[in-house]
């Protein structure tokens, strides 16, 4: 004869378990975005220089897009 206690006991310990791991995938989670949000910003690449037609749009294209 199984004990009226445990049935409950099992479920109570499936309950923390469920805790634990979901607070793992939320640490795991807020680490990973944490690592991915840089505090500098990007490095500028310089362009190479291009002339003629082709070097005037794309010096119109970069002053376009430029933050």
């Amino acid at each position: 004869m199984k004990a009226p206690g445990k049935p409950r006991m099992l479920w109570s310990r499936r309950i923390w378990l469920a805790v634990v791991l979901g607070l793992l995938v939320l640490a795991a989670a807020a680490a990973a975005l944490m690592m991915s949000i840089s505090a500098r910003p990007a490095d500028v690449v310089p362009y190479p220089t291009v002339t003629g037609v082709l070097g005037d749009h794309l010096q119109e294209l970069q002053k376009s897009v430029a933050p």
